[in-house]
């Protein structure tokens, strides 16, 4: 898709998935251009400033059900930040830099599972496309 295309669908959809995730004291910001991940998109949020940016790849987007999507799943991970101050706790009482390393992939794929199921969870009561 094209940038502004994938920006045009967040503009339209934004305020309203803000609202209903009770993330109306944040401060988020869009961005849209290449992630700095393989992903379609990140979410860099910092739950101590209630502020967020997510970063959209619109290459990688396709339609405007994904984008909707996409926005919903990054949008969610302002929700479980919080879980990094657990993580960050948690980690410091592993004493092996390879041990932590060990842990850390675990944290991530728990979050993201997380993420992943209050996307389908609201979609189903908001009958959201599921991609």
């Amino acid at each position: 898709m094209k940038e502004s295309e994938v920006q045009q669908i967040v503009d339209k959809y934004k305020d309203e998935y803000i609202k209903l995730l009770g993330l109306e004291k944040w401060i988020i910001h869009f961005y849209y251009g290449q992630t700095i991940s393989k992903f379609r998109s990140d979410c860099l949020a910092h739950i101590n400033y209630k502020s967020a940016i997510i970063t959209f790849s619109p290459e990688k987007l396709t339609d405007e059900e994904t984008v909707k999507a996409v926005l919903l799943h990054e949008l969610i991970h302002c929700i479980v930040s919080t879980f990094r101050t657990y993580e960050t706790a948690a980690i410091e009482l592993i004493p092996s830099l390879e041990e932590r390393r060990a842990v850390y992939p675990i944290f991530i794929r728990a979050s993201e599972e997380v993420v992943c199921d209050f996307v389908r969870i609201i979609q189903k009561m908001q009958n959201i496309s599921i991609h």
